[in-house]
């Protein structure tokens, strides 16, 4: 499963992609376990979100 899609985001939509992926996280995280390789996967692509998010500021 795939959390971002690898697409250019315009910076105000940011911190709204950042929000639907740590949502979807938890979710996964709560159904499948913390160490289901997607799950570790979409927190990965929360991490490099947030990296972008800083690195605009």
């Amino acid at each position: 499963m795939i959390c971002v899609e690898r697409m250019e985001i315009l910076p105000g939509e940011l911190a709204d992609q950042i929000e639907s992926v740590r949502q979807r996280l938890v979710s996964m995280g709560c159904t499948l376990g913390l160490n289901h390789p997607d799950v570790q996967k979409c927190s990965e692509d929360l991490d490099q979100l947030l990296l972008r998010y800083y690195h605009s500021l």
